[in-house]
């Protein structure tokens, strides 16, 4: 499975939610323990996106009161899309569609999800800069796969040089 933390990270709540993974604990049960157990007591800042792939794909998110606007999250099976800072809800449907319609494997989905947020000012701290977002990502395990040896592991961050980080991560993918 996938567990996703942003907005305010802290890597203690991520880990104790990979353990929660571990235990066998279902997405919704994922993140209802770690918004109740949130280590610094304050769950509202932060989002959270779990999807299990090994029992029918199912997921769930939480995206708290107080992290900054717009903030959302939308869940289906074997997806969780989330974010916070954005334009408006047509990033995250636009993220949606995209993965929705593309065939192929899942780095191929993901892929194509984060090309639907290349929006200028998708996320409103970059507007002024011309592009979508400050850095983007992509991770795929496959079964066995160790912390260090990902099967797909890209990271682009342009600040402050200021390029469009999705295409530059869509030419490395």
């Amino acid at each position: 499975g996938v567990i996703h933390t942003q907005a305010s990270w802290l890597n203690v709540n991520q880990v104790r939610a990979r353990t929660y993974m571990n235990q066998g604990l279902s997405p919704q049960q994922i993140i209802d323990s770690i918004t109740t157990h949130d280590f610094q007591n304050n769950p509202s800042i932060r989002q959270y996106g779990v999807v299990s792939l090994d029992s029918g794909g199912r997921s769930a998110a939480y995206t708290g009161i107080n992290c900054s606007d717009y903030k959302n999250h939308i869940t289906g099976p074997n997806y969780s899309i989330q974010g916070n800072i954005l334009l408006g809800p047509q990033i995250l449907d636009s993220m949606q569609a995209r993965f929705l319609n593309t065939s192929g494997n899942l780095a191929c989905k993901l892929m194509a999800a984060l090309q639907g947020a290349k929006v200028i000012g998708a996320d409103t701290r970059c507007n002024a800069f011309g592009i979508s977002t400050f850095s983007a990502f992509i991770r795929v395990a496959n079964p066995g796969d160790s912390a260090g040896n990902l099967f797909l592991d890209i990271t682009v961050n342009t600040y402050p040089n200021h390029i469009e980080p999705i295409d530059t991560l869509q030419i490395l993918f």
